[in-house]
């Protein structure tokens, strides 16, 4: 039946996109926390990031959202691609490796320089970790969006909430993030101290930079596609 062989090639083509999705995701979480670490290092920094604080990001960033992401829909385009050589297909092509060198370089490089920052202006050794923990932990949970579909702008991502599944995951991820700063209890275990507006502002800020470097690869590779 070709229909049957049609609709097994969607579904391959579906798996191997949303495999190179996580995929990508994935590495870019775990290289920014190297960054944040391997810098501190050499400059002679206190750790910025306590054994018990790593453990808590791994719970945020590699659980539910990294394997929520490889259920996202299948695009529209999909069918209307050429093959591909699966044994010469890369799954993480040239732009997807820029991509994860930009996010981990951006995300790890802000969160050392916020740890320096605060760490120098306040002495308070919990609150810079704090502030490094929380931007390692949350930008993550804000750029998945824009992993969703490489091809198109966030903006313009088709079944943008299909998948709602993934924004459990991600509701999960600041669930436990926001726990392991304002519970008391939890404060102890995480050395970890409330944070202010101000600071939550400068977090979410490296978020919105990260999207904005996943889509400027997005534009580059739209005008490569066009020439």
């Amino acid at each position: 039946n070709f229909e049957t062989i049609v609709a097994a090639v969607e579904e391959g083509r579906l798996i191997f996109s949303n495999i190179k999705k996580v995929v990508g995701y994935v590495l870019s979480n775990s290289f920014a926390e190297i960054i944040l670490i391997f810098g501190a290092m050499l400059l002679n920094f206190p750790p910025p990031l306590t054994v018990v604080q790593i453990l808590w990001i791994h719970l945020i960033c590699d659980g539910p959202p990294d394997i929520l992401l490889s259920f996202e829909p299948k695009e529209k385009s999909l069918m209307r691609e050429k093959p591909k050589a699966l044994r010469r297909e890369e799954i993480l092509s040239g732009p997807m490796r820029f991509l994860i060198a930009t996010i981990s370089t951006v995300t790890g490089f802000l969160s050392l320089i916020f740890f320096w920052y605060f760490q120098s202006v306040t002495g308070d050794l919990n609150l810079a970790r704090t502030v490094a923990f929380a931007t390692i932990a949350s930008v993550s949970l804000i750029y998945i969006f824009a992993f969703k579909n490489f091809k198109k702008p966030i903006i313009r991502t088709e079944n943008f909430f299909q998948n709602r599944y993934l924004f459990w995951g991600v509701a999960y991820g600041f669930l436990l993030l926001f726990g392991a700063i304002y519970i008391p209890g939890l404060n102890k275990i995480l050395k970890t101290t409330p944070l202010n507006l101000y600071q939550w502002l400068l977090v979410f800020c490296v978020g919105l930079i990260t999207i904005c470097c996943v889509e400027a690869v997005k534009l580059l590779e739209y005008f490569k596609r066009r020439e």
